[in-house]
């Protein structure tokens, strides 16, 4: 059978959707080494909780502890299996291995990664309900002065600075404190410190120190922690953290990082020595992760009072550069500890064409923790401060409206649908700060669609008809196959394809999902010193009705109120009076929703 298979499995993503996420992998060539003396180039695809590797060509691989990379092939039993036929870049293939080829059963591989992750996703424990708009019910508390717990940890044969060029090696300790929490860090061109990029992105809402311990030696190799078990998953992980944790409880009160007082350690975070499945060609190493011991098939385990579950970890050494890694990583995975889910998608796609064309570089939660080399993660967008609720959006105006710069002022616009979940949000990015590294400047308009589920889920931009934290692309940009850098230029309003309109009947279109107006229309979209400014057309059908409410008015009943905003956050009847917005009361049996102006 011909190949056709072979090219678009590269934009396989993940097969399983996974509930707590991990960092995505670098969308590139790896080149590794064979025992034969041969290199080759790999693809990985994937994150920490469902990987594959395949040639540059797209062959699904194995690895042989023997031979090396092979061939995948199936057996009997439908299952996935090494061949035995060592696999060389397309250029190098001999004529018996060309031979093998011709007999590569596309349609089989891709069944059987698919069964695979079926059945290992039946075994999954399932992330508990959301907490606000997307945000995990046991997430890291996210306002005030919080403490973190950081672990350092190297193996018995991989140390700290071992993997790191002669030019770029530091004191570990000193380092990774430093670059967690030292105003204005810019060690290697850093931008700041993580704690500097949470405290401006939250606008001094959030508060994190980090405790930084070690480094402390495991008691085994990295290897024996980072091998991949059939699904592609670190088998040990989770051993890594419990004896990490367990070396260190002489030194460390863990009770002091429990700060919401549930009885649970909020996080326990690692950096281990040396590189990361995600951006090398180590296969033995461990991938970037957020997760629990409970979901890794072990128990919760107690020290100074308190429970550990919650855990994350990423590597010290960043690949390409052979440098220690910037804040990028720690803060995507630190923004999975607060809560937030992937933004990039964790899903199986047969091409290029039907893989969704997520956020990239403009979301920390997609592949902007790669931005600068790890350096510069670009800021939250509006969706996530809101989730996070470090921001309150203004309402639409009718007429002329400007936005400033998101990272300056945290500020965006709200578009309202008839939907109390759905909404759009305008922000202003500007190449600057921590954004200078984005493709390119302007207005990003995000469409919102909460569904618990999906969140939970970890499948938020997985349907490329249906993205649920879906960023418009003003140049009509619609799936895989427009990746590149000419591409994601035109993304932000009015961007390189000058497009100036956003409404009912423009491309693309301002409208709900289920293909409603949102009675507002936006023209002149523009850029002027640094500000987006716009004017909007408002009509009486825009799907909410402003209702001027005052206390009086609806405490009259005899019923209990309740006041939630479309976080599911919860407000006392008198706060809500001076904070315009969209609000659910319920009194009763009676539901109803009202605006603040």
């Amino acid at each position: 059978m011909r190949i056709i298979f072979c090219i678009v499995i590269l934009w396989i993503g993940m097969v399983l959707s996974i509930p707590i996420g991990g960092k995505p992998a670098l969308r590139r060539s790896v080149v590794v080494s064979q025992p034969d003396g041969s290199t080759l180039c790999v693809v990985r695809t994937g994150n920490a909780h469902c990987n594959d590797v395949f040639t540059e060509d797209g062959y699904l691989l194995q690895y042989d502890e023997t031979l090396g990379y092979v061939y995948a092939e199936v057996d009997r039993d439908a299952s996935l299996t090494a061949s035995g036929v060592v696999a060389h870049d397309a250029h190098c293939r001999k004529v018996d291995e060309m031979e093998y080829l011709k007999g590569y059963d596309a349609d089989a591989i891709s069944e059987a990664l698919a069964y695979k992750y079926q059945e290992y996703e039946r075994g999954l424990t399932v992330s508990g309900a959301t907490r606000g708009m997307g945000l995990y019910s046991d997430a890291f508390p996210r306002k005030g002065e919080q403490k973190g717990l950081v672990i350092l940890a190297e193996f018995q044969d991989v140390k700290f600075n071992s993997k790191t060029r002669e030019d770029s090696k530091v004191d570990t300790y000193s380092y990774f404190h430093d670059m967690l929490n030292k105003p204005g860090f810019d060690m290697f061109g850093s931008n700041g410190s993580a704690r500097d990029w949470f405290v401006e992105n939250s606008g001094g809402i959030f508060i994190p120190t980090f405790d930084v311990f070690g480094p402390i030696e495991l008691s085994n190799t990295m290897e024996y922690y980072g091998s991949n078990n059939a699904a592609g998953m670190d088998r040990r992980g989770a051993d890594m953290v419990i004896e990490a944790c367990k070396k260190l409880d002489a030194e460390i009160d863990f009770s002091e990082y429990d700060r919401d007082g549930d009885g649970y350690v909020d996080n326990v975070y690692i950096f281990y020595a040396g590189l990361g499945e995600a951006d090398s060609n180590e296969s033995d190493s461990l991938w970037p992760c957020n997760w629990t011991l409970t979901q890794a098939g072990k128990r919760p385990f107690t020290l100074d009072g308190v429970r550990i579950d919650r855990f994350a970890y990423s590597n010290e050494t960043y690949d390409d550069l052979r440098r220690p890694d910037g804040i990028g990583t720690f803060v995507h995975e630190f923004s999975h500890v607060l809560g937030l889910p992937d933004l990039y998608p964790t899903a199986t796609y047969s091409s290029k064409r039907d893989t969704p064309l997520t956020p990239w570089e403009y979301s920390v939660m997609d592949y902007g923790s790669y931005n600068d080399n790890g350096l510069t993660p670009p800021n939250y967008s509006a969706y996530e401060r809101y989730a996070l609720d470090w921001l309150v959006p203004s309402e639409i105006e009718e007429g002329e409206n400007e936005i400033e710069n998101i990272e300056e002022s945290n500020r965006a616009i709200i578009l309202r649908t008839s939907k109390d979940s759905e909404y759009y949000l305008l922000e202003n990015r500007q190449l600057k700060g921590w954004d200078k590294a984005l493709p390119a400047a302007g207005m990003l308009a995000w469409h919102v669609d909460y569904v618990p589920l999906v969140f939970s889920g970890n499948k938020v931009n997985n349907d490329k008809q249906h993205q649920h934290v879906e960023l418009v692309k003003a140049n009509g940009a619609t799936d895989g196959r427009h990746n590149t850098l000419q591409y994601l230029k035109g993304f932000p309003f009015p961007g390189s394809s000058n497009t100036v309109s956003f409404g009912y009947a423009t491309i693309p279109s301002l409208r709900q999902w289920d293909g409603a107006s949102l009675g507002v229309e936006l023209s002149g979209i523009r850029i002027e010193d640094g500000i987006v400014r716009f004017s909007a057309e408002i009509s009486e059908s825009s799907g909410i009705t402003s209702i001027d409410a005052d206390d009086h008015d609806m405490e009259t009943g005899t019923a209990e109120v309740e006041v939630y905003d479309l976080s599911g956050r919860r407000w006392q009847m008198k706060d809500i009076s001076s904070v315009p917005g969209l609000y659910i009361i319920r009194e009763g049996s009676s539901v109803r929703k009202i605006v603040i102006k």
